[in-house]
């Protein structure tokens, strides 16, 4: 889906905040003598390791590779790959798969079969014509599917033996690959925030590498640039990462005489960077005036070229809500009725930078429909909503726009509001009683489900004292109480509890409690606030897991300790699959809630339903600490696996 914003990070400068500070003769020297911290890697140590790598089994051993950014200990559940940059398929039981290639190490949920769990039996998968995916690399993106007719018994005897061997296959060259620590794939390239789309073609130009003088303009130095320049030791227009040029580095950084130094020295104000923009975009993101005046001034690019999803410089502006940017430039010609190619016109974009002076001059001089449709179904009103704009919002109201209006997912105005969590935005709409309190959008969603699903207490709670029905579940079946501890929110899990809104033992998705929600994402504090109300934790989920195997999938071996301690508790019990805990805490890689299990009288030696064992099962979800732990443990030999 795509989405809106003008900007990579490395447009609003995170990129560049080197924390060495390094003078031009030291510079050739730094790449190899820099020191990094254990969560930054590169020759700078400016590239942060994966958020999703798991943790090392010594704290203070580093979270991925020096050089290449690769995580040596596997990732965080719901991850995969070499670099942790590929969700698991949200059909996989517990969000657990194989480390290399994400098939789905525990099983599927409910209705869905393969190795990746994105088949619905009776129906048949549509693949690209051209899908050359091979093992190691595949897509996470969903499948289409088409009903077919029920097949004959031939054609089911040979379709069953055609998966049995191709899951045979792959699981072998899964174990082989753990057992052989291969480690292939790519770097994960930097996609910065959620709303900008990275198109493929820019990934081969994020990977260039920027020169000494991209360096030494970041830092502002004029006499190492002169330097630099003087000694032709670098082309003026040299490009650098994502496409930039040196002249659009200085100009990112307000530094005028910078400019003015490199242009005089041969810098080309008309060229774009990868994205398509030209410094007169990138400066009028920023807001800087007297750089935009004087790129302005050299008549070198024209104030309506348009850059990324044909957008132009008074839209960069109006986006970052700069007043004089703005101002200056429909001065000098900027034409306000150009619409971008996901469908926003200047005011949807206005009202997304949030600056109420430039949505006066837009509804006063340009001839705008105040509710026209701009991305995804979206009017400027609720642009204004999602990106908390109080005071546009109200203007927007006063003008007369439509209020009752949904976007293309069903969300209205009081859904938006109770996503972004301004409680004064969801007050004035609830006192106009505008739109229902109970209302839902396309996924069954109401407003206080959406609050407690965003982490907002006190719209929840001003949604609680307007008499919102809590006891809805959406179209998974999910109440608030099972949202707010799967997304962890702690205050609004305690409201839930000690208020007795909601049964404290009521089933889910897939008949799961609040306590097994808990347990699964491994939240302690959760956890102990509803086992100290008096929560039930014998009861079973619809495949068969406890409460036991919840907690084996999350991985807190707090969780697992009380569990085992509360009352009996069968440490072999069987769940999805016929797994034990020990299984499930082996193909998600905790080693030391396997231990754990392992002392308190865990049967090693039992397979489940596929054939597998603890062995098997931390080889297919690619921990390679834990295979071979479990290997000095049970004395199994590579060759017993194979």
């Amino acid at each position: 889906m795509k989405m809106f914003l003008f900007v990579r990070k490395p447009l609003f400068g995170f990129r560049y905040n080197h924390s060495m500070r390094l003078s031009f003769c030291s510079a050739v020297t730094a790449f190899s003598d820099a020191e990094c911290n254990i969560r930054s890697f590169g020759e700078l140590c400016d590239k942060s390791c994966p958020s999703q790598c798991a943790v090392p089994l010594n704290r203070l051993d580093r979270f991925c590779d020096l050089s290449s950014g690769i995580c040596p200990e596997g990732c965080i559940r719901g991850w995969h790959g070499n670099y942790c940059n590929q969700t698991c398929n949200t059909s996989c039981l517990g969000s657990v798969c194989n480390q290399q290639n994400g098939h789905c190490t525990l099983g599927c949920i409910d209705n869905y079969v393969g190795p990746f769990c994105d088949t619905v039996p009776g129906t048949t998968t549509v693949t690209p014509e051209e899908d050359t995916t091979s093992v190691g690399t595949e897509s996470n993106e969903p499948t289409k599917t088409t009903t077919t007719e029920p097949p004959s018994d031939k054609s089911v005897l040979a379709i069953s033996v055609a998966v049995a061997v191709t899951v045979g296959v792959v699981i072998f060259i899964a174990v082989i690959i753990c057992l052989r620590h291969e480690k292939k794939g790519h770097p994960d390239p930097e996609v910065g925030q959620r709303l900008l789309p990275v198109s493929a073609a820019n990934l081969d130009g994020s990977r260039r590498k920027d020169t000494m003088l991209h360096s030494a303009c970041r830092r502002g130095t004029l006499a190492q640039v002169r330097q630099i320049l003087s000694h032709e030791l670098v082309d003026t227009n040299s490009r650098g990462e994502y496409g930039w040029t040196p002249v659009m580095i200085a100009a990112e950084g307000g530094r005028r005489k910078l400019v003015d130094l490199l242009v005089k020295r041969g810098g080309d104000l008309s060229l774009t960077d990868d994205d398509g923009y030209t410094v007169l975009h990138v400066v009028s993101i920023k807001g800087h005036l007297k750089v935009v005046r004087y790129v302005l001034s050299k008549k070198v690019v024209g104030v309506n070229t348009t850059g990324h999803c044909e957008r132009t410089a008074v839209m960069a502006a109006a986006r970052f809500g700069h007043r004089k940017v703005f101002d200056l430039l429909v001065k000098n010609g900027s034409d306000l009725t150009t619409v971008d190619s996901d469908g926003n016109n200047i005011l949807h974009i206005a009202c997304i930078g949030g600056n109420v002076e430039i949505v006066k001059h837009i509804l006063s001089n340009v001839n705008v429909d105040i509710n026209s449709r701009g991305l995804n179904g979206k009017t400027p009103l609720m642009f204004a909503i999602n990106f908390g704009h109080v005071q546009v919002f109200e203007l927007l109201v006063s003008k007369g726009c439509i209020l009752p209006i949904v976007e293309e997912n069903g969300k209205n105005i009081l859904h938006m509001a109770c996503v972004k969590g301004n409680v004064d935005m969801v007050r004035h709409i609830l006192n106009k009683s505008i739109v229902s309190v109970d209302g839902e959008d396309s996924m069954g969603k109401t407003p206080v489900m959406l609050a407690v699903e965003s982490g907002h207490t006190d719209v929840f709670q001003l949604l609680v004292s307007k008499q919102c029905d809590i006891h809805k579940t959406c179209h998974d079946g999910n109440n608030i109480l099972h949202t707010s501890c799967s997304r962890c929110h702690v205050d609004i899990v305690k409201h839930i509890v000690t208020g007795h809104l909601i049964n404290i033992d009521s089933c889910g998705q897939n008949r799961m409690t609040p306590v097994m929600f808990a347990a699964k994402n491994g939240q302690r504090d959760i956890f102990d606030l509803l086992v100290n109300n008096g929560c039930d934790m014998s009861q079973k989920d619809k495949d068969g897991n406890t409460v036991l195997h919840m907690a084996c999938i999350g991985g807190s071996k707090y969780i697992v300790e009380r569990i085992l301690s509360k009352e009996p508790v069968d440490v072999n019990s069987r769940g999805q699959s016929q797994s034990t805990p020990a299984m499930m805490a082996a193909a998600c890689g905790h080693k030391d809630v396997f231990d754990l299990l392992v002392n308190r009288g865990a049967d090693l030696t039992l397979v489940d339903g596929r054939g597998f064992g603890v062995h098997h099962l931390a080889c297919m979800g690619g921990h390679l600490p834990v295979v071979e732990h479990i290997q000095n443990i049970i004395g199994v030999r590579d060759s017993d696996v194979l």
